[in-house]
């Protein structure tokens, strides 16, 4: 398995580069997007290990995929933007909806019952094949 996770790194990286040159224009200052790159890993590590309640994952996604692509809006807009401030700003309303979904959203889940260590998840999907429980998942989930 640790060749399988250089390869999945090897090919993550060379995806963020070609990524960043298709869809980043030349105006936008030199290393926004890495940063823009590494808020959205951050953002999607915190999705999977504290979105536990239906409500936060219905809602945390939705507004932080909000303002991505008001982020982006204002990038494809603006030629001659203010990018780093603008993007500090969207740093800090992720931020913001990620508090707000721990400290609203789960904690009201957890005092209601929705959510507790026998069932980690308040929202599942029901698998169109059988699976047996004790087994690992495979690689391409």
């Amino acid at each position: 398995h640790l060749g399988f996770l250089v390869v999945m790194y090897t090919m993550y990286e060379a995806s963020q580069a070609l990524w960043a040159n298709w869809l980043y224009p030349r105006l936008v200052a030199n290393g926004t997007y890495l940063w823009l790159f590494a808020l959205v890993m951050v953002l999607e590590y915190y999705s999977m290990v504290f979105l536990r309640s239906k409500a936060a994952i219905g809602f945390t996604p939705r507004m932080l995929m909000g303002c991505l692509l008001c982020y982006h809006l204002y990038i494809y807009s603006f030629p001659a933007g203010f990018f780093r401030p603008v993007l500090m700003l969207l740093c800090s309303v992720c931020a913001h909806i990620c508090i707000y979904s721990c400290f609203r959203l789960e904690k009201a889940a957890l005092l209601s019952g929705e959510v507790s260590f026998e069932q980690p998840r308040g929202a599942f999907f029901r698998l169109p094949y059988p699976v047996w429980q004790g087994d690992l998942p495979p690689l391409w989930s």
